[in-house]
Order: C-alpha cells, then structure tokens, then sequence
C-alpha cells in the first residue's frame, strides 16, 4: 500500500515564533532592569540627602587606585583608611559608592567631620591603596549637586557592579529601618515629614550621642494627632 502523504505549506516548526519569544523576553527583561535602577536611585537617595539634611562639615573625596591593587580589596581598603582617619584625625563620617570598574577601582565619599588635608589623606590612602592621588573637595550650598553625581555612580550601569555604604553616624543607627515606617505611616507625606524629623535631630544630635532619636522626634502633637499616633 502506498504510503499517505500531506501536503502542508505553513510553518515546518516552531522556529518561527523564537523571534516574537525572544523580544518578549528581551522586553521583560530591561523592564526588570529598569525597575531594579529606580529602586536602587531611590534608595541611594534617601540615603545620601539624609545624611546631607544632617549637615555639618561635608567633603566629598575622590579615592583612585594603583594598577597593582586588587579590586576585590576596594571595599575592605576603604574601611582601613576611615579607621586610620579616625585614629589620626576625629570624628569621621560618610556615605560612599565603590565602582571597581571605574578605573582601577574608585571610591566616590561624602564625609562629615574634622578638617583633613589633602596630603595627609594622599598619604593614608597611598599606605592602603598604593594610590597617591585623591581630591577632596568642600561641599558648600552651591555644590549640592555631588549629592546627585554619587547617586548616579550608584546606579550606573556602565562601570560593572557597585555597592554603596555608610557608617553608623552617617545619619544615625537604624535610619534606614525608621524612614521605612515613616513611609509606611505618613504614605505621600512622608518626605516632608522626614524632613522635619531630621531637622530637628540635627538640633538634637549631641543630645543622643551614638544612640538613635525617638521615633516621633520633632513631629507636633497636632501632626501626631492628624495621623493617630500617641505620644
């Protein structure tokens, strides 16, 4: 008996739909990208215009690297040299983005405390890094723009990955857990509100020390009353 055939002039497989899945996919995914940088600008700058609203003396500081310095070791580097700037220098505080791809690995900070000269911080981070060269720069009302390019280093997607960090006195202990109970008491109004709660603990900062405000400071008893709160 002769075998059956059929003749079928449509698509032989499958394969023609690989193209549409693969923009899809493609689509998804720099959707997914783009989310994880809002999320990641947001974050970064609720932690950089927090510890700016703080005030003080601000720097920002430019750290570059040696050929020769791994950079695996950037972040480990920048916790030796804060603590031979503290030894020698006081109180330092500060906020930094580290861009191992930049470079041969680079450390954008900005700090708050004591003066520190250009040549005594080329001479610490030369002893950490093998680096010499560093700026640093006063940070006055007219340069808050800095808040705005270490935002961007954090969240560029350019330079490999990055990781930013802060010290404890950044702001103060636990900020970050506080400012999301305030988003999640005050909802739209919770920036402004987190404004005044950080000015008032500027004004209070010696006050606490080392140990984090009360949770409600600076907010009135009518604002605590419109949102139900005790105290």
């Amino acid at each position: 008996m002769a075998s059956e055939q059929h003749s079928y002039n449509g698509p032989s497989s499958l394969d023609s739909y690989v193209p549409k899945l693969a923009a899809d996919e493609a689509a998804l995914e720099a959707e997914a990208l783009d989310r994880n940088r809002r999320r990641r600008r947001k974050r970064a700058y609720q932690r950089v215009k927090s510890g700016l609203a703080v005030g003080g003396c601000l720097r920002f500081i430019t750290l570059t690297s040696s050929p020769t310095s791994p950079p695996e070791r950037l972040g480990r580097d920048l916790s030796v040299l804060v603590k031979r700037l503290r030894r020698r220098y006081g109180k330092f505080e500060y906020v930094a983005v580290k861009v191992p791809g930049e470079g041969h690995g680079v450390v954008h900070v900005i700090a708050r405390g004591t003066y520190i000269p250009q040549m005594g911080l080329s001479k610490a981070w030369k002893e950490v890094r093998g680096a010499p060269i560093v700026d640093i720069r006063l940070i006055t009302r007219t340069s808050g723009r800095v808040g705005n390019y270490v935002i961007s280093q954090y969240v560029s997607g350019q330079k490999g990955d990055t990781r930013m960090s802060w010290s404890w006195g950044w702001v103060y202990r636990g900020f970050c857990r506080r400012w999301a109970y305030y988003k999640k008491t005050f909802k739209s109004n919770a920036v402004s509100v987190w404004s005044t709660h950080l000015r008032a603990y500027r004004g209070s900062m010696l006050e606490w020390g080392k140990l984090p405000p009360p949770e409600l400071l600076g907010l009135n008893q009518s604002l605590r009353y419109a949102f139900k709160l005790g105290g």
